[in-house]
C-alpha cells in the first residue's frame, strides 16, 4: 500500500512539475512563493523577485527590473534610507561555462572591493553564486546564474547596492529578496 502511494505521489508531481515541451526539458522551473515583481524574457522565461512592502518596481528599458527603497528617517544620519535590487538577463551563451564568464566581466571590478562572502545556492535547482562584499561607501550583493533554455544559456544577475549606513535598515529586505528569486518557463 506504502508503494502504490509513494508511486501516485511521484507519477502526479512528475507530470505536475514536468515541462510538456522536450525543448525546455533542462529548465528548471518554480513558481513564486511570495508576492512578486516580474520581468519576462523574450526567450520565454520570467523572473519573479519578492517585493518586500515599501518597495518600488521599474522596467528596465530592453529588460530586466529594479526595485528599490527609498524613504526618510527623521532623525537618523543620514536623515534617508535607499536600496535597490536590479534584475537583468544578458545575451544567451553556447555553454554555461561562457555565460558565466560574461557575468564575471559584467561585475564591476573597484580597486577598493572588498568581498565578504562567496557561496553556491541554487534557484529552482538550478546552480548559482553570491557574493557579497562593500566599497568605500556601498554594500553590493552579486547573485549570478546560467539559466538553460533549449540550447543556450542566459547570464542572469540579481544585484543589491545599498549604502554601508543602511545596511542594518534593510539586510532582512535583501536577504528575503536574493532567497527568493524564483523563475517561471511562460
Amino acid at each position: 500500500m506504502r508503494r502504490t502511494l509513494l508511486a501516485a505521489l511521484l507519477t502526479s508531481c512528475t507530470l505536475a512539475c514536468t515541462p510538456t515541451d522536450l525543448s525546455t526539458s533542462n529548465t528548471p522551473s518554480c513558481q513564486a512563493e511570495v508576492p512578486s515583481a516580474t520581468t519576462a524574457n523574450s526567450a520565454g522565461f520570467t523572473i519573479h523577485a519578492p517585493q518586500p512592502p515599501g518597495w518600488s518596481t521599474q522596467p528596465v528599458e530592453g529588460g530586466g527590473l529594479v526595485l528599490h527603497r527609498f524613504e526618510t528617517i527623521e532623525g537618523a544620519d543620514p536623515p534617508f534610507g535607499t536600496a535597490t535590487v536590479t534584475v537583468a538577463t544578458f545575451s544567451p551563451a553556447d555553454t554555461a561555462d561562457a555565460a558565466a564568464n560574461t557575468l564575471r566581466i559584467l561585475r564591476p571590478h573597484e580597486s577598493d572591493w572588498h568581498r565578504t562572502r562567496s557561496e553556491e545556492v541554487q534557484i529552482c535547482g538550478n546552480p548559482a553564486h553570491l557574493t557579497s562584499g562593500t566599497t568605500t561607501n556601498a554594500h553590493h550583493d552579486y547573485l549570478e546564474f546560467a539559466y538553460p533554455l533549449g540550447d543556450k544559456f542566459y547570464p542572469v544577475q540579481i544585484t543589491t547596492q545599498t549604502p554601508i549606513a543602511n545596511v542594518p535598515r534593510y539586510r532582512s529586505d535583501l536577504d528575503m529578496i536574493l532567497s527568493g528569486v524564483r523563475i517561471s518557463v511562460q
